[in-house]
């Protein structure tokens, strides 16, 4: 948990509707740094893999 987060009783919410999917790829995961110390995350297949209908997913 992020020291401010703590303090001020923040929520960290990440949205990641676009990119989030690539934090399966070894390669980037750097670029994922941090998102461990989320309290929900957004994704959204329909974006990544450019689906013709809509999905979402939200977890908490």
């Amino acid at each position: 948990m992020l020291k401010s987060q703590k303090k001020h009783k923040l929520w960290f919410h990440v949205d990641a509707a676009y990119v989030g999917f690539f934090k399966l790829v070894s390669e980037m995961s750097s670029k994922f740094e941090g998102i461990e110390k989320a309290d929900s995350i957004t994704l959204d297949p329909h974006k990544t893999f450019f689906l013709p209908f809509g999905t979402g997913t939200i977890l908490i």
